[in-house]
């Protein structure tokens, strides 16, 4: 039996367009826990693709809050062929939530006209997990998370892919749909925001978000917020 006790974690799946409402379906049957479903437009490049295994460009997100206990059971249902008819192919990562919401409020308090650091909540989990018995082990994938004014997708993709990144998935805030589902990892994104989400090997984080903050931070008029989480449990949707 899963222990509810367990830590919460994110789980994040990415799969092709019009299969995400069935898979979010069922697990909201089979687990107590809240998932939601986002559009997401996908910016990786052919063979990006193939090795991802997503079927076309245009991709359904869902973002679930899973009790850590029961994520075992749910990589392994994902990764199983049984959910080929859910979700085509794809790919499922998951996030540790402690840490995230008072780095992202400390960037917010200092306001736009204040140069705000890159925010690394990789470099806080670690030192927070060296208080515990068991350290976290170092996570080769991190996730980019760039809130950014409309219109500047294209533009921050182009730096990134110049810096190192594959890839990523454009989300906007505005699907979200309901208001609580606006609080996205702890911050609360304006209606017309913009987020992209680029999954990268770990090495290229650093110089990924250096670029991007250099072209398109907050003094720019794309007033792009960065952060990074490091990523867990990298599993493929047959």
């Amino acid at each position: 039996m899963a222990e509810y006790s367990s830590p919460v974690k994110l789980l994040v799946a990415i799969v092709s367009r019009g299969r995400g409402s069935s898979l979010s379906t069922y697990f909201n049957r089979k687990y107590p826990h809240v998932s939601f479903l986002s559009m997401g437009v996908g910016t990786a490049s052919t063979a990006m693709m193939d090795m991802l295994g997503l079927e076309t460009a245009d991709k359904d997100v869902i973002f679930s809050a899973v009790n850590a206990g029961v994520l075992p059971d749910m990589l392994a249902e994902l990764s199983g062929r049984k959910f080929m008819k859910f979700s085509g192919r794809g790919i499922a990562f998951t996030i540790r939530l402690s840490g995230i919401g008072s780095m992202l409020h400390t960037a917010l308090m200092q306001g736009g006209d204040v140069p705000v650091p890159l925010l690394d909540p990789e470099e806080s989990e670690n030192q927070d997990e060296k208080k515990e018995e068991s350290p976290m082990t170092e996570t080769p994938y991190s996730l980019i998370l760039a809130v950014a004014e409309p219109g500047y997708t294209e533009q921050i993709m182009e730096v990134a892919r110049g810096a190192g990144a594959t890839g990523g998935t454009i989300l906007h805030a505005r699907g979200f749909g309901h208001g609580a589902a606006e609080h996205f990892l702890a911050l609360t994104i304006q209606p017309n925001k913009e987020i992209i989400s680029i999954l990268t090997p770990a090495e290229n984080r650093v110089n990924i978000m250096r670029a991007i903050n250099e072209h398109f931070g907050l003094r720019s008029e794309a007033k792009t917020m960065l952060i990074s989480v490091p990523v867990e449990d990298l599993v493929q949707i047959h």
